[in-house]
């Protein structure tokens, strides 16, 4: 469906909320997927026990990415979940680029990066700023960017502080969002293995947007968070055709929304073909 390289990959898990069973001690299934935000294809995933669990499953993902030969030249997407040193450095040997968000998980270097973008001379900053309208809403976003990270490796970081390796590029991205007469902002900052590139680099983290859209689609056109798959391989393997049936009628060239191709796949059997793509 997308035989070329993919330039950007987004990580991230979904739970797919009915699918626990209280009485047997059976946990909701959560699955982490592989997304390629340009293609809007889904890669791989991997069903996982928690949440909590996304970051021992990662590196698992990205050896399966690797395998099949889509990771090497990607810049790997992942959220504050997956900011670990371990998933950093396995991105970085398969090849590809990463771009870590910092919030939550790593407090210190999260302030530390927001410290240096306050106080940091322009001649060090790269900046891109984007404006996008749509729904009744206006969406203004700041790229900032900076190859100065000589000194998160510096000796005056305090004991036991992540050591990332292969830092090259920060980033801070604040968003403004005005909708309905009102205001709202959030800033995030980022770290990167990807040389300093403020096209790529604000490319890559909106495209992050892309898998959590696809998991929005999943809810709401595929039933997956009301789906009471509880027996066996039943939750897992719907999962995997749920995606599959997104995949397939996204990728068609017809007009329409997901719903109207879903509906018009179950009304004619010639449109149904096409979708599966059958001669």
């Amino acid at each position: 469906m997308w035989p070329g390289r993919h330039d950007f990959i987004a990580i991230d898990g979904k739970t797919a909320r009915r699918t626990h069973d209280r009485r047997r001690g059976l946990a909701a299934l959560h699955t982490l997927s592989a997304y390629a935000t340009t293609a809007r294809l889904t890669l791989a995933q991997l069903s996982v026990p928690e949440k909590t669990n996304e970051i021992t499953a990662i590196p698992d993902l990205l050896d399966t990415l690797a395998e099949a030969g889509q990771l090497r030249g990607a810049l790997v997407t992942i959220d504050a979940m997956g900011c670990q040193v371990a998933i950093a450095d396995k991105i970085v040997e398969h090849g590809a680029d990463y771009l870590l968000a910092l919030k939550g998980n790593q407090p210190t270097l999260e302030a530390d990066v927001a410290d240096y973008f306050r106080t940091a001379p322009g001649a060090e900053i790269v900046t891109k700023t984007t404006v996008e309208k749509g729904h009744g809403r206006i969406e203004t976003r700041t790229y900032r960017a900076s190859a100065n990270v000589d000194w998160i490796a510096s000796d005056r970081r305090y004991p036991g502080a992540p050591r990332f390796a292969h830092i090259a590029t920060l980033v801070q991205v604040h968003t403004t969002t005005e909708q309905a007469g009102k205001t709202s902002s959030e800033t995030r900052t980022y770290l990167s293995s990807a040389t300093l590139d403020i096209e790529r680099i604000a490319t890559a983290a909106r495209g992050h947007w892309g898998v959590e859209s696809m998991h929005w689609l999943l809810d709401v056109e595929f039933k997956d968070d009301l789906s009471r798959y509880r027996q066996g391989h039943g939750a897992r393997n719907m999962a995997v055709v749920r995606r599959f049936a997104l995949d397939l009628v996204r990728a068609h060239k017809s007009k329409g929304s997901v719903k109207t191709r879903r509906k018009r796949a179950g009304w004619s059997p010639d449109f149904l073909l096409s979708v599966l793509q059958v001669p």
